[in-house]
């Protein structure tokens, strides 16, 4: 009889998964910024991978990202009003080749845009209009494109004829009676604010 040690030759065993840390990002972000950690399960506990973006289901919005060692960044600014996820397919390649691919979804969060302009529908009324008349509707350019606003006359630059308006919802109306003879011209400063508190400044 004769007693003999049996080795077993490991080989290499192919990942089973691949997670990311984060699956969102916020709009707007600049081109580089951290999107998420990419990490893979193995059996091989002390195996290495590299990691990109590959062709496939789920692969539409790959050429917005990258990758960077084991982070994944975007790599186009993104805005949600073109679309609340974007859809990336990640491979992740051990060092003996064994691969793993798989898709992942990331949501692009919302932030508030500031308005960027204030619109009137008129810039003439009448002469002797009562008080009360209605000037103008006022609206206001948003990108966020279901936000409300509040209108407001403010001090400052271009605010002399402030006192002779109001603002009612979103009309300008008369706040006094005008005579084209005495003035034939005011100029108002308006405020437009949105629903997170953003606003923009305007003399008409």
């Amino acid at each position: 009889d004769k007693q003999f040690n049996i080795s077993i030759k490991d080989s290499n065993d192919v990942p089973t998964a691949i997670a990311i840390s984060v699956d969102s990002l916020l709009e707007k972000s600049p081109v580089g910024s951290y999107v998420a950690d990419l990490n893979t399960t193995d059996a091989d506990a002390t195996d290495s991978f590299t990691y990109s973006l590959v062709a496939g289901q789920g692969a539409r919005d790959n050429a917005l990202f990258r990758i960077n060692g084991n982070l994944l960044e975007v790599d186009s600014v993104l805005n949600v009003n073109n679309g609340s996820t974007r859809n990336v397919r990640i491979e992740s390649s051990d060092k003996g080749g064994q691969t793993i691919q798989r898709s992942f979804v990331i949501r692009i969060i919302d932030q508030n845009d500031f308005p960027t302009d204030i619109l009137l529908s008129d810039t003439t009324i009448n002469e002797i209009a009562p008080i009360g008349t209605r000037v103008a509707t006022i609206t206001t350019t948003d990108e966020d494109l279901t936000d409300t606003f509040t209108y407001s006359l403010i001090a400052g630059s271009g605010d002399a004829g402030n006192s002779s308006f109001a603002i009612v919802g979103d009309e300008l109306q008369s706040n006094t009676t005008f005579d084209y003879e005495s003035q034939p011209n005011y100029t108002v400063r308006i405020r437009t604010t949105d629903s997170q508190g953003g606003s923009f400044e305007k003399t008409f």
